[in-house]
């Protein structure tokens, strides 16, 4: 979730970058292929930098619709897929488990993750926790959905199988207010 959410994944650097007729086009390096709609973050140049939505790609460029002056950049900086803007908190003592809080809310919800499980995480929505400073008991959860009653009662979101580290296809799409999440039942690729 972090890549998705918080943080953007599939950071690659820019060789070149040039602008013509406000049409920006970035050359990649590491073959990485961008979905064309996608939003990208471009980071390391201050004409450039920030969400960029592609409007065509191949594994060696992306293109954008960037509306400044015909010019080449020189310089180092890279390209990613946007993250959804949300932030996560999370507590020293308790690395795995973690608050997602959307960049908008229209219901006022949180994620609660607690991926301490093997093959699978306990996950809740709610509006927040009584206790900021160690949120890992459910317990203290604010409008948990489905509502904690006992340490018995847990909704998780399979991982795996078993407890190994194979890749199991997994869809997440979604923005900075919500996201829609399948997991896959089978090894594969993700798709986001």
């Amino acid at each position: 979730l972090d890549a998705v959410l918080v943080n953007g994944f599939g950071q690659t650097t820019v060789t070149t970058a040039n602008v013509v007729d406000g049409i920006l086009t970035l050359n990649i390096t590491n073959s990485e292929t961008f979905q064309k709609y996608a939003v990208v973050n471009i980071t390391g140049d201050d004409q450039l930098k920030g969400d960029h939505r592609v409007i065509e790609s191949t594994n060696t460029y992306i293109k954008i619709a960037l509306n400044i002056p015909n010019q080449t950049f020189t310089g180092t900086f890279y390209v990613k897929y946007a993250s959804l803007g949300w932030t996560k908190m999370t507590i020293a003592a308790q690395p795995n488990i973690a608050m997602y809080v959307p960049k908008s809310s229209y219901s006022g919800f949180n994620l609660f993750v607690n991926d301490t499980y093997g093959s699978a995480a306990f996950v809740r929505i709610c509006r927040g926790t009584t206790n900021p400073t160690n949120f890992g008991d459910p317990a203290t959860l604010i409008d948990s959905v489905p509502i904690y009653t006992s340490a018995n009662d847990r909704s998780y979101w399979a991982k795996n199988y078993t407890n190994n580290t194979t890749t199991t296809a997994n869809f997440l799409i979604g923005d900075g207010s919500t996201f829609y999440y399948q997991w896959g039942q089978t090894n594969g690729t993700n798709n986001y």
